[in-house]
């Protein structure tokens, strides 16, 4: 709604108040002055909790549903997209929602018992189903980005052991592995029966995927490994024909030029 008014506070976009910049002012101050203006949080009505996305920016808002079907805001955020952001698809674009530090929080502390179950919208149940949101003991499968067989990601059973905010985790490869920090991109739910569609190659242990090195020194393993020659092996010489990868031209000693 107020995109055109952001606009013209770039600094790269000369000053210009047409048509378009003239009507989002004016639709701003009718919203302000309708019922859509904020109200007060009571803990024994429903809350709801509603997220958008545009081509310019995202916003969510918590709002109150009352018994004849109205609905009332508590609390609203919203955020301009960057040139990078505008690029993202829609339900990524919707992902960015859920991760807004507000009102989602705000729906998550105000809950108390007595108020009923918080409802979202359909779109953003959908949307809260991609960031797969964890708490600890939650099974999953956390990508390993150390040395692997093949160039395929591999995804090891871990353990959400501790929540770092709303976007990484600490993660524990089971059985008693590592501790690892993880995004939440970089996470995937672990079902415990078969039925389910599990991501990935199922691995049951860390030391399938690297087998010439213990679980407790795999966080400080690098990615690479110099490889030694084994005793017996014939040395090839610096430079001649028998070495393929120097020039077979011999050098020769540099003269000193005397005066």
């Amino acid at each position: 709604m107020a995109e055109p008014l952001y606009r013209l506070t770039k600094k790269a976009n000369p000053w210009k108040w047409g048509d378009e910049e003239q009507a989002a002012f004016e639709q701003l101050k009718n919203v302000l002055s309708s019922d859509q203006v904020l109200v007060h949080f009571d803990p024994n009505k429903t809350l709801g909790l509603a997220c958008d996305a545009s081509n310019v920016g995202i916003g969510a808002v918590l709002f109150h549903r009352y018994p004849d079907g109205s609905e009332h805001p508590i609390a609203n955020v919203s955020k301009t997209l960057t040139a990078a952001e505008r690029n993202y698809s829609q339900i990524h674009k919707e992902r960015i929602d859920t991760l807004l530090p507000s009102p989602a929080h705000i729906a998550q502390g105000k809950q108390s018992k007595e108020a009923s179950k918080s409802q979202m919208t359909p779109d953003l149940k959908a949307v809260v189903k991609v960031t797969r949101q964890y708490k600890a003991g939650d099974p999953v499968y956390a990508l390993y980005h150390g040395p692997r067989r093949d160039k395929q990601p591999r995804w090891v059973p871990a353990v959400i052991k501790k929540s770092l905010g709303t976007r990484c985790f600490n993660v524990m490869v089971i059985p008693h592995g590592p501790v690892w920090r993880r995004h939440w991109e970089q996470l995937q739910p672990r079902y415990t029966t078969e039925e389910d569609n599990e991501p990935g190659e199922e691995v049951d242990t860390v030391s399938e995927l690297v087998t010439d090195h213990p679980m407790e020194i795999l966080e400080t393993v690098p990615q690479t490994r110099r490889q030694t020659k084994p005793k017996g092996t014939p040395s090839v010489p610096e430079y001649g024909p028998d070495n393929p990868r120097r020039s077979k031209r011999t050098r020769k000693p540099t003269e000193r030029l005397c005066c």
